[in-house]
């Protein structure tokens, strides 16, 4: 998964990439026809112009070579060198002896190397005089059209090469502004949202229809996972209480006191701490049940727990274990005593009449069985257990012991 990342590339860098690879193409293929063509029409006019020159200097060397005068031969000639056109110019008599050479302005460098394809072959013209052929005009091209051709080629060639340059940085700015920054953006929050749940950043508006586009349906999409988080989480907090606390009276569950019990009992291990368990069970609930139904039993136990909540000190815990089965821890034993105390508070709350139907009132008392920590024992289950034993025996002695 690391090497894959390695090998990506930002899509701003591929944008400029791709952009330089076209331009440069285009520019290629562009300059490759002109520079052809150039070439190809430079060549001929090279040709055609360097066969003029030659028809030219056998004009000129006609009467010279009638009198034999080769001083005024290179004198004729001469104004044809300095043209440039023409690097050597060589006339022959009837014979074909040589008659006189004339070399014309030195080349610089980069004429005097042009490949021999560019330069057109020499050009000669027959010398005539009376209708008879006197002698003949060699003319060597000197290639220095083509050279000029070559350097304002290459000069151009740079020229457009360094603009497409420039017009492509100009595009990959401005894509990398309208295109790369918005979907940027999009990336990093996405990345945020994935990485720290962030869901109330949003995508900026882009300039780009499609763009813009794919942003509103990215904050619509954040919006509504915003949206189910919130519910989530409170469909979980509402199932960690279902978990937790009893619906029909509002107090922890047997599951949820055991666990408090639990952690009361580490503290308690590390500061020598004292605690009690009151394990209660009502003594007439049945009959309240059989006589006036289950709708007047849960009156009673939502009752029972509303009496029980008052009775507590901060760090204490009331409980519904199940049925008319309650408990409470009291935290920070200070004495035995204190435990009794409690329990006979809760007798005392009870027996006040709870309303069952709009006529009928029944009156609830509680038997009460107590453990210590960690006289009776140093586990929740031990404690538990004593605990209901003991408030079995409280039971078989009547009501509200």
């Amino acid at each position: 998964m690391s090497a894959g990342k390695d090998t990506m590339v930002p899509l701003a860098r591929v944008l400029s990439r791709s952009f330089t690879l076209v331009g440069l193409l285009g520019v290629a293929v562009a300059l490759l026809a002109v520079f052809t063509t150039g070439f190809i029409l430079q060549r001929d006019y090279a040709r055609d112009n360097l066969q003029l020159l030659a028809n030219q200097a056998a004009y000129s060397a006609e009467v010279p070579i009638i009198f034999n005068d080769e001083r005024g031969l290179r004198d004729a000639l001469q104004p044809i060198l300095e043209l440039g056109d023409v690097a050597h110019i060589q006339i022959t008599n009837a014979n074909g002896a040589i008659l006189a050479t004339l070399d014309g302005p030195t080349l610089a460098p980069s004429e005097s190397y042009l490949p021999t394809m560019l330069v057109p072959d020499p050009a000669q013209a027959p010398i005539y005089s009376g209708g008879s052929r006197i002698g003949t005009v060699v003319a060597t091209s000197s290639g220095q059209g083509t050279g000029r051709l070559i350097i304002a080629a290459i000069i151009g060639a740079i020229g457009c090469i360094s603009l497409i340059a420039f017009g492509t940085m100009a595009v990959a700015r401005r894509l990398n502004h309208i295109l790369v920054a918005p979907l940027g953006a999009i990336a990093k929050i996405a990345h945020s949202v994935r990485a720290d749940g962030n869901f109330e950043r949003r995508a900026p508006p882009a300039s780009i229809a499609e763009v813009n586009a794919l942003a509103d349906d990215f904050n619509a999409l954040l919006s509504k996972l915003h949206d189910w988080q919130g519910q989530i989480s409170s469909t979980h907090e509402a199932l960690l209480h279902r978990a937790s606390y009893d619906l029909l009276s509002g107090l922890p569950n047997r599951s949820a006191f055991i666990e408090r019990v639990r952690d009361i009992i580490r503290a308690a291990q590390r500061s020598d701490g004292r605690f009690a368990i009151l394990f209660m069970d009502g003594d007439n609930f049945k009959e309240t049940n059989d006589r006036f139904g289950h709708a007047a039993g849960d009156k009673v136990i939502a009752e029972v727990a509303a009496r029980l909540s008052p009775l507590l000190r901060a760090g204490d815990v009331a409980a519904r274990l199940g049925g008319d089965e309650f408990a409470v821890l009291v935290n920070h034993l200070e004495a035995d005593e204190h435990a009794g105390a409690v329990a006979n508070r809760i007798g005392q709350s009870m027996q006040l009449p709870i309303a069952v139907t709009e006529r009928d009132a029944v009156t609830v008392s509680m038997s009460i069985g107590i453990a210590i920590y960690p006289d009776d024992g140093d586990g929740v289950d031990i404690l538990m257990q004593i605990a209901d034993g003991r408030m079995y025996e409280a039971k078989n002695l009547g009501r509200s012991q």
